[in-house]
């Protein structure tokens, strides 16, 4: 008997936190729709299919590299020159991750 009232006390306490997580994301659900509304439309109107669409979303987890690749497959750019524009445009998080390790090695 007690242990079905841990579990119902457990799983309980996974929804309430699901539910605090998915109000506490909303603002920033409601702020990506732009964008990616967006993005979907200008690759539909590249020629991608919907399954293109939908891998690109799932595996590129970075919004401009998105939209450089949409770009660039609209001229008719190789898949190996989207890939190192694309290397090209996020070195920059390298860059910037750099600079916060060191901010960080003076708080430590």
């Amino acid at each position: 008997m007690e242990t079905q009232a841990i579990e119902h006390s457990v799983s309980s306490s996974r929804l309430h936190m699901m539910k605090k997580g998915m109000f506490a994301g909303f603002p920033i659900m409601l702020g990506y729709l732009p964008i990616a509304l967006t993005y979907g439309v200008l690759a539909s109107r590249t020629g991608m299919s919907n399954l293109e669409l939908t891998l690109m979303s799932v595996l590129v987890f970075a919004g401009a590299a998105q939209f450089l690749a949409v770009g660039m497959v609209a001229t008719g750019t190789g898949i190996i020159e989207i890939i190192i524009a694309t290397f090209v445009l996020n070195f920059r998080h390298f860059v910037m991750s750099l600079s916060f390790v060191n901010r960080l090695k003076k708080l430590l």
